[in-house]
Formats: structure tokens, C-alpha cells, sequence
């Protein structure tokens, strides 16, 4: 009996997401993104 063959590909992605933050009290002053980021945390922001 022979195995079945997949055949699979990876493809690798990146976000771009830039961070100003301020040491001293921990917070972020500014936050930069591209769109594929807003776009991802938006979908997370319309499941129920």
C-alpha cells in the first residue's frame, strides 16, 4: 500500500510595525503600521 504524496509550501510574511515607547513610564508614546496590520487587527475586532 503506498503512502499518499502532499505537496506543501510555506510562504513566510512579514508585518512592519514600529513602537516609540518611553522607558521611564512604560508607555508607548506612537505606534506606525503598514496596512496589513490594521487590516489583521480589525478582523480580530469584528468576531463575535
Amino acid at each position: 500500500m503506498a503512502a499518499a504524496a502532499t505537496n506543501t509550501t510555506q510562504t513566510e510574511t512579514s508585518v512592519s510595525l514600529k513602537l516609540l515607547l518611553n522607558e521611564e513610564s512604560n508607555k508607548v508614546l506612537f505606534a506606525e503600521a503598514g496596512k496589513d496590520f490594521v487590516d489583521i487587527l480589525c478582523s480580530f475586532l469584528t468576531m463575535p
